[in-house]
């Protein structure tokens, strides 16, 4: 399939009065290919529609029990199967995945606290002073921290 670009110039060149054989030649094109666009319009390209799959009968089903908190796939299988269907796990997966990145977008909730605020326990940190003195003592040392 030519793009546009393509399907102007050999219009351009056939214009100008260039052979087909020319045209082909100098576009390294085969000379069907061409006369075929000199004669249509350009076409857009469409796509297709997507085939059907066997798990799209199932698919209302398997919302409802999302929506009801069943959020493992290899559960869902076994109750979609129990109503006849007659597919793979992998097929049940592509069609778990976007309702899995809706709920990983509503999940996140970022909690902040104010300014001089305090949010979780107190950490305390011990570190040794061994080399200042002989004998082993510790020192705790108070770290206010916003992370739990």
């Amino acid at each position: 399939m030519l793009n546009l670009e393509d399907f102007m110039n050999i219009r351009d060149l056939n214009q100008q009065g260039w052979s087909v054989s020319a045209i082909a030649a100098e576009l390294q094109l085969d000379r069907k290919t061409v006369r075929k666009h000199l004669v249509e319009a350009p076409q857009s390209y469409q796509r297709g529609k997507p085939a059907a799959c066997k798990i799209d009968p199932y698919r209302a089903f398997l919302r409802e029990r999302w929506e009801q908190g069943v959020h493992n796939a290899r559960k869902l299988l076994e109750e979609v199967r129990s109503r006849g269907y007659a597919g793979g796990y992998s097929q049940l997966k592509l069609a778990v995945m976007p309702w899995r990145e809706e709920g990983r977008e509503r999940a996140f909730v970022r909690f902040e606290t104010g300014p001089g605020e305090h949010y979780g326990k107190s950490r305390v940190m011990v570190r040794s002073e061994a080399r200042r003195t002989r004998g082993r003592s510790n020192s705790g040392l108070l770290s206010l921290s916003r992370f739990p």
